[in-house]
C-alpha cells in the first residue's frame, strides 16, 4: 500500500488539517502517519510520531540560541521516521515541526506537497515553497506570496465533524435546550486575554449560557473563578468540536482560517478577536473578509474591552432575528480535503 507522511506544526490549526487530508487519503487506499512536535489529541486514530521542533520569531534569546540544535535534532528525527516509515510522498501543512520532515523527504527525492489555509502564507510555507511539486490554497489571493506555478486553490480541508439538531446538542452536553448558548474559544491552546474577559463578563450576562474551551494553561485558574456558576461549562480542549458547534447559538473566537472555515460550515454567528501578533496580521483580514459579508462582527485587541464585547454578545445573542440573518449571510464553504487527497493519489499513480 502506497504511504503519506503528513508533517504538521504543532497548533490545532496546522494538525487538524492534516487529519482532514488524512482521512480523505485513506479512502483512496493510502496509509498514512504523521509527525508533529507534541502529545496530540483527536487524531481520528492515526499514527503519529514527535519530533523535537522550536519556532524561531517572536522567541526569547535562549529559545533563539536553542534553534538551531533543536532543528539539527528534528531533521535525525525525520531521518529516522522516513527511513522506517518509507513513505512515497510528504505533506507540509505549515508550522515550525513540519520542516524538518519536509526538507527531509525532498533530499531523499521524494515529492512534498504543502497546504496554507491563511490569507497570507507563514515563514514555513514560504521557506518550503521553493522546495515544494506542488502547493494547495484556501485563498486565491495567496498565489502572490508564492510560487504561481506550483499552486492550486483547492479550499480549506475541514476535519470530519458531527452535525446535530442545536436542541439534541445542547441536551447531549447537559445543557438547556431552549436557553441560548454561546461558545467561546481561542485555539487549540487557548487565549489568555478573552479567557479573562469572560471570567468578568459571564456573571454579568443574565438568560444565556456559555461553554468556554480555556487551553489547558488557563483552564484551573477559570474553573476556579468561575465556581458555582451553574450557566457555565468549561473544558481545557474540547474533542468534538461538532457537537459544541451544533449546540452553539454564538461563537466567539480567534480568526484563524480553519476556525473560520468551520464557522462557515455551520453558519454560526460569530464575534471574532484576530490573534494581533498573527504573521502580517493575517488573521485580522481572514476576518474582515467575513465581516464584510454581514456574517460575523470583528473587535481588535486593540478596541477589545469588557464593554464593548459585552455589548457585542447581549446584542446577539438576545435578538433571534439577527443571529438568523447572519447565519443566512454565510458564503458555502469548500471542504479542501478530498480535492487534495485526490491530487495527491493521482500524482503517486503517475
Amino acid at each position: 500500500m502506497k504511504k503519506v507522511l503528513i508533517a504538521t506544526g504543532g497548533t490545532g490549526g496546522h494538525i487538524f488539517v492534516g487529519v482532514a487530508v488524512a482521512n480523505e487519503l485513506k479512502k483512496c487506499n493510502i496509509d498514512v502517519v504523521l509527525s508533529t512536535s507534541g502529545k496530540c489529541e483527536d487524531l481520528d486514530g492515526l499514527r503519529y510520531y514527535c519530533i523535537h521542533s522550536r519556532g524561531l520569531l517572536g522567541k526569547d534569546l535562549i529559545e533563539q540560541f536553542l534553534f538551531p540544535f533543536s532543528f539539527i535534532l528534528s531533521l535525525m528525527e525525520s531521518f529516522w521516521i522516513i527511513f522506517k516509515e518509507r513513505p512515497r510522498a510528504v505533506l507540509g501543512t505549515g508550522g515550525y515541526a513540519s520542516v524538518a520532515p519536509a526538507l527531509t523527504g525532498r533530499f531523499l527525492l521524494i515529492p512534498l506537497f504543502i497546504t496554507e489555509i491563511d490569507s497570507i502564507p507563514g515563514m514555513a510555507t514560504r521557506f518550503l515553497s521553493l522546495f515544494a511539486n506542488r502547493i494547495y490554497l484556501s485563498f486565491g489571493e495567496t498565489v502572490r506570496w508564492l510560487p504561481k506555478r506550483k499552486t492550486r486553490v483547492s479550499g480549506c480541508p475541514i476535519r470530519r465533524l458531527r452535525v446535530l439538531e442545536s436542541s439534541i446538542a445542547k441536551a447531549e452536553l447537559g445543557l438547556n435546550p431552549h436557553i441560548p448558548l454561546v461558545f467561546i474559544f481561542g485555539g487549540s491552546g487557548g487565549a489568555r486575554k478573552i479567557n479573562s474577559l469572560m471570567v468578568e463578563l459571564i456573571p454579568q450576562i443574565d438568560n444565556t449560557q456559555f461553554l468556554l474551551a480555556t487551553g489547558r494553561r488557563d483552564y484551573n485558574e477559570v474553573n476556579e473563578r468561575l465556581k458555582g456558576y451553574e450557566k457555565v461549562k468549561i473544558y481545557p480542549f474540547i474533542s468534538d468540536m461538532g457537537l459544541v458547534y451544533s449546540a452553539s447559538d454564538l461563537v466567539v473566537a480567534r480568526s484563524g482560517a480553519l476556525t473560520l472555515a468551520e464557522i462557515q460550515k455551520f453558519k454560526k454567528p460569530a464575534i471574532l478577536i484576530p490573534y494581533p501578533y498573527a504573521t502580517l496580521q493575517h488573521q485580522a483580514k481572514n476576518a474582515k473578509t467575513l465581516e464584510k459579508k454581514g456574517c460575523v462582527r470583528v473587535i481588535t485587541e486593540e478596541q477589545l474591552s469588557p464593554g464593548k464585547l459585552k455589548k457585542e454578545i447581549e446584542d446577539i445573542i438576545k435578538n433571534a432575528q439577527i443571529r438568523e440573518d447572519m447565519s443566512r449571510l454565510f458564503p458555502d464553504v469548500i471542504d479542501g480535503a478530498e480535492r487534495i487527497a485526490r491530487d495527491i493519489a493521482l500524482c503517486l499513480d503517475t
